[in-house]
């Protein structure tokens, strides 16, 4: 499995410096792998917009707020985990309108951002699926977000993988039915098969499709 990959984002530099050790306990506590990217201004996080996980972010900051930051950052990157992290409670209804993951008053308590972290986790390991590819003469088992798959095929007993950046991976001999093989997909309702023997594709992906031919 990858790094857990999260961004802190709070213009109190001390505030900041909290949620980052918390995090860094957190990590150590779990024995997990992960990466952190820490962001002073809301400003300088919107220009960078890095792909994560888990984003936390404090509400009030100066020029842009949280709320418009997580508005941005769920158009990019619809399936991350926001956690809002606030010591004012007026903008809970702004950041379910955001869709945020939680909602934490400052100071934020340990047990409940850690219980948080837990869920986060437990949702992230679902967006990820291993595969067995071919590699040269070779069939090894690489992981995936699900999220950077665009498109399943099935032709001549392959699966065919296309994935973002022009990716593509093609499994080994497979005999049975598309939906048996291709069980994973077929059970996650973020895709949508399109054709009984070739495609499964994401529901936003046909849902581009549709809006295309319309």
């Amino acid at each position: 499995m990858s790094a857990l990959n999260i961004v802190i984002c709070d213009d109190d530099v001390r505030e900041a410096e909290t949620t980052t050790a918390m995090v860094e306990e957190y990590i150590a506590l779990r024995s997990l792998t992960w990466s952190a990217s820490v962001y002073t201004s809301a400003a300088a996080l919107m220009e960078e917009m890095p792909r994560a996980d888990v984003y936390l972010l404090d509400i009030i900051m100066p020029g842009v707020d949280g709320i418009t930051l997580g508005m941005r950052l769920r158009d990019r990157y619809p399936e991350a985990a926001i956690i809002y992290l606030t010591s004012s409670s007026d903008y809970a209804v702004d950041a379910f309108s955001v869709h945020a993951f939680s909602y934490l008053l400052k100071p934020v308590e340990r047990k409940r951002l850690f219980s948080e972290l837990d869920a986060c986790a437990v949702r992230r390991e679902r967006r990820y699926c291993a595969l067995e590819v071919r590699r040269g003469d070779d069939i090894v088992t690489e992981t995936v977000y699900m999220d950077d798959v665009i498109s399943v095929e099935y032709s001549n007993h392959c699966l065919i993988y296309r994935l973002t950046g022009g990716r593509q991976l093609t499994s080994g001999y497979k005999r049975g039915s598309f939906e048996s093989i291709a069980e994973t997909f077929h059970a996650s309702p973020s895709f949508l098969k399109i054709s009984p023997a070739l495609s499964s594709i994401p529901i936003t992906s046909a849902s581009s499709l549709e809006t295309a031919s319309s």
